[in-house]
């Protein structure tokens, strides 16, 4: 395919209306077929026969439809391994409930951009004003993640929490003297014991 064109585009539409029906249409409220067809026009350029065949496949495997850019995310090959931003969110809702779950760099770095959103859902009270609020910067930062990390030419991989270091109370040190005060303190210590000697001989006395 040398050039995408407007039909190729309401094609790929009517596959992913199969492929996601309402969650599909829920995403695109609003948006008319023919001005969502133009704009995968205008950004799906440059891409050929294989690349289609790759984010079409990529399809079939994701439970959420992507945006647009996603998608030529996913024909494109070294983009290929990134999650849409639904499937990421749902990710990190699992994960959030149990933390034995695997997440990615990605998710875990646009959730670590908007924490205190969620942080903050454990004491607002229109929980589900603020949990959509939430959820959408959520998205909005991971989309933006994703394309940090692929112009840094870094791939999706799993997050690993890092390992805590039990540390171990550090003995406190002695501290260093110098010979001077060495002396001084032998003096002192020398002082006392005379006295104590002193007080012992004039006890056995008496």
């Amino acid at each position: 395919m040398s050039k995408f064109e407007i039909n190729d585009a309401k094609r790929l539409i009517a596959k992913m209306q199969l492929n996601y029906g309402k969650k599909f249409a829920d995403q695109w409220m609003g948006v008319s077929p023919e001005d969502l067809a133009a704009e995968m026009v205008n950004q799906y350029q440059g891409l050929n026969q294989a690349d289609f065949v790759r984010g079409i496949e990529r399809m079939k495997k994701e439970k959420w439809p992507p945006s647009i850019p996603e998608f030529r995310q996913w024909c494109e090959s070294e983009h290929a391994a990134y999650k849409g931003k639904f499937a990421a969110l749902a990710n990190i809702e699992a994960w959030l409930c149990d933390r034995t779950i695997q997440i990615t760099n990605a998710e875990k770095e646009a959730y670590n951009a908007v924490y205190s959103m969620f942080d903050q859902l454990k004491y607002c009270g229109n929980y589900e004003k603020q949990k959509f609020y939430a959820y959408e910067a959520f998205k909005d930062a991971y989309v933006e993640v994703v394309k940090d990390l692929l112009e840094k030419g870094i791939q999706q991989h799993i997050w690993v929490s890092p390992v805590a270091i039990d540390r171990k109370p550090e003995k406190e040190k002695e501290p260093v003297l110098t010979e001077e005060e060495k002396q001084k303190n032998a003096e002192s210590a020398q002082f006392y014991l005379n006295q104590l000697r002193a007080v012992v001989k004039k006890g056995s006395r008496t």
